[in-house]
């Protein structure tokens, strides 16, 4: 075993301090893929919704990410083993670069990662400009690729924040740097002035201890007034010199833009011109509403030029994805103008189970019927399945209008569970409770006999829920009763308002009482949608 390094001819002499790298390279590459992994789909996330600001949802500092950051450095922070190759160094640099873009710094970022690309470019196209030593590298190229996908990734949030942030500070013309450029605004430094001036209870002291602390209390906070202020003047700088050098690129796209514009509104008619200037008079009432901050009265008109709002992107999502199903199935209460299902479903003339009723929310008679309508034979599949995509798409709207309209008072958690529960049956196994609704109508029984079946399953299922919690039953409020208890009791009074609403006939009954069921179901679903209005107020109120 001759000395560490390299042996005369070149090549690696020692062979022992290398054995535990393969395994510390293996960790290092999957702590980097996973680091990789989360910024990527955070940067998809961004570019998809249209947030410029790149929240990082998935890759935020925490205990589990700062762990994996730890593992992926661990070749430049704590790890003092030799390693003289050429590829060894590069993953040692590219550690280096990974926290620099883990610290998410625009500027920074970029000058890193370029440093990393000039680093690999020269080691494989110009090995005579470094002098490392011959041989190969235990784990090869895992790492090294691992970590440069991992420093390519992360670079994109930082820079693209760097770059908006100076397409919107950047004006369109040249003009001299003033003293409001250098301004620190008060929103910076308000919660430490605040605290400066807000007196301290200290009675027990005596005047000099008063004045002692309040002294002290002062000067700290004049030194962090200080380098707040001195931190904000800084960035400000590095803003002006970025604009200094890519506001010229971004000041010839602007011209650009410009002549096109100008040879677009020379090819337009007439016609159309008060219309566009109508337009931007709409535009340029709209910026009253939009809200910025101190010293941000500008970029109010550069994000509505932008468009940086994303309204427009908010509607091509909702075109896109848009419930088909739900719409086509909501034309069948076109013909019943007054929602007469809403009454229908749930007739008076039904005696109660119990000496009440539960209260219903919007789900629970939906699913209910939906059950009844998949039980009734002679329907056809691709029906039955139209009604299943129709109801879950509505389902969506309906648990939105229940989380922000319901009243707590009534307190229908339970009968929302119990939607729940029964539509999870029906979704997945067309099965109520554990009836199987398919083969019930596999039977080929007359509707009648059907409601009559489902009524009595119901019935005996509430009667079987409370022999067994007897006491539950009978001494808390109906809407708290168990989810059982009210899926069949909801059965129980669907099934029988059925059978004293219509009439059954021999003939062509099957497909009158789905269309029946559908238009019922329609009218409950589009009862609710109405009430989307009042849900979109109260959030953006």
């Amino acid at each position: 075993m001759g000395k560490l390094g390299c042996s005369p001819d070149g090549y690696l002499n020692d062979s022992k301090f290398s054995e535990p790298m393969p395994w510390i390279g293996i960790y290092v590459a999957a702590a980097s893929a996973l680091c990789a992994l989360a910024m990527s789909v955070d940067t998809v996330h961004a570019f998809r919704y249209r947030k410029l600001w790149f929240p990082c949802s998935f890759f935020s500092l925490n205990a589990t990410t700062l762990t994996l950051v730890a593992v992926a450095v661990k070749l430049s922070v704590d790890l003092n083993t030799s390693m003289p190759r050429s590829q060894d160094q590069l993953v040692k640099l590219s550690s280096t670069v990974f926290i620099c873009t883990v610290m998410a710094s625009g500027a920074f970022c970029l000058l890193s990662a370029t440093t990393l690309a000039e680093a690999v470019l020269r080691a494989h196209l110009m090995p005579w400009s470094f002098k490392f030593c011959r041989g190969t590298s235990e784990y090869e190229w895992l790492m090294l690729v691992t970590q440069i996908i991992a420093v390519g990734v992360g670079t994109i949030a930082p820079a693209a924040r760097w770059f908006t942030a100076i397409k919107f500070r950047c004006m369109k013309e040249l003009k001299m740097v003033d003293k409001a450029d250098f301004e620190v605004e008060k929103y910076w430094i308000q919660k430490l002035v605040e605290w400066k001036e807000r007196p301290l209870a200290l009675q027990r002291l005596g005047r000099r201890g008063r004045r002692f602390v309040h002294n002290l209390k002062y000067r700290t906070l004049d030194f962090c007034i200080g380098m707040q202020s001195g931190i904000v003047l800084i960035s400000k700088l590095v803003r002006l010199i970025s604009i200094f050098f890519v506001g010229q690129l971004l000041i010839f796209w602007y011209s650009c833009t410009r002549l096109e514009r100008f040879l677009r509104t020379q090819e337009n008619s007439l016609s159309n011109e008060p219309e566009s200037e109508t337009q931007r008079r709409t535009e340029m009432n709209l910026s009253r509403y939009v809200v910025h901050l101190q010293g941000e009265e500008g970029l109010v008109h550069l994000m509505k030029a932008q468009d940086c709002d994303a309204t427009n992107h908010w509607f091509e999502m909702g075109v896109k994805e848009q419930p088909k199903h739900l719409i086509q199935f909501l034309e069948k209460s076109l013909y019943s103008k007054e929602l007469k299902g809403v009454k229908e479903f749930d007739s008076d003339q039904v005696p109660c189970l119990d000496s009440q009723d539960p209260p219903n929310s919007w789900a629970l008679p939906v699913v209910t019927l939906t059950a009844v309508a998949v039980a009734i034979p002679n329907i056809g599949h691709q029906a039955v399945q139209k009604l299943k995509y129709s109801v879950h798409e509505a389902l969506m709207y309906i648990r939105v209008v229940e989380n922000n309209l319901v009243d707590p008072k009534r307190d229908l958690k339970n009968s929302r569970e119990a939607a729940e529960i029964v539509w999870s049956g029906i979704d997945l196994l067309n099965k109520w409770l554990d009836v199987d609704l398919r083969a019930m109508a596999r039977e080929g029984k007359h509707p009648k006999d059907i409601l009559e079946e489902l009524s009595n399953i119901a019935k005996s299922k509430f009667k079987e829920v409370k022999r067994t919690e007897l006491n539950k039953c009978l001494m808390d409020a109906p809407s708290k009763w168990p989810i059982n208890a009210i899926a069949a009791n909801s059965m129980y009074r669907i099934c029988q308002s059925l059978l004293q609403e219509y009439r059954f006939k021999a003939g062509g009954s099957d497909e009158i009482l789905f269309e029946k069921l559908s238009v019922m179901i329609s009218d409950i679903i589009s009862a609710c949608l109405t009430n989307l209005k009042h849900v979109i107020t109260k959030h953006c109120n």
